[in-house]
């Protein structure tokens, strides 16, 4: 999954599900598989001149509040992970289709 968004030129959104991986495997206090993933993910970030933080947490603010769900492809939504377009939606980081702020 890395790869596709790097070879598509999305540097970001490969950062992103990068440090989303390594933060998974932190968070099942499985650290040791952690280090060699993001050793991994840096070795493959090196060739853009990117590298993964030790902290997997992310630096932008918290947005508005969106669906768990894309209603278009039922893929899970992430705050994180989804192209803003202003305040009030986002682009489906899955499948593209606008995703509403939820009230």
């Amino acid at each position: 999954a890395l790869d596709l968004r790097l070879d598509a030129n999305d540097l970001t959104g490969g950062v992103r599900l990068a440090q989303r991986i390594v933060s998974e495997f932190v968070d099942a206090d499985l650290d040791e598989t952690a280090n060699q993933i993001r050793a991994a993910f840096n070795e493959r970030l090196k060739e853009f001149g990117l590298a993964l933080a030790d902290s997997a947490s992310s630096t932008e603010p918290a947005r508005a509040n969106l669906p768990a769900q894309c209603p278009a492809c039922l893929g899970p939504v992430r705050a994180d992970e989804v192209s803003w377009i202003n305040d009030h939606r986002a682009q489906c980081a899955f499948c593209g289709s606008p995703l509403e702020v939820v009230l």
